[in-house]
């Protein structure tokens, strides 16, 4: 995961444009994340935090409603955007 969200974040922050550092450079840079956009997160910033909200995660949906039960993906995310943290200040 740490790899997928490497590449993204080289790959917005050059298509668009994106220089700043910091909680306000992944703010503008995980915007064209492709499953924030898909899944419509919301992040909301308090200071030095942000709160990310998935209010409907449609994989999610479909693994309960076939009763293969919630997979639980927070760790996973976590460390995916660690890593596009990372390289947004590399």
């Amino acid at each position: 995961m740490g790899r997928n969200g490497r590449k993204n974040c080289k790959r917005n922050k050059k298509r668009f444009n994106i220089n700043e550092k910091g909680l306000d450079g992944f703010l503008k840079a995980i915007k064209y994340f492709p499953w924030c956009i898909i899944l419509n997160y919301e992040f909301e910033r308090n200071n030095d935090k942000i709160l990310l909200r998935v209010r409907n995660c449609l994989p999610q949906i479909a693994r309960i409603r076939s009763g293969r039960g919630e997979f639980p993906c927070k760790n996973m995310h976590l460390k995916e955007f660690k890593a596009f943290f990372g390289t947004l200040h590399g």
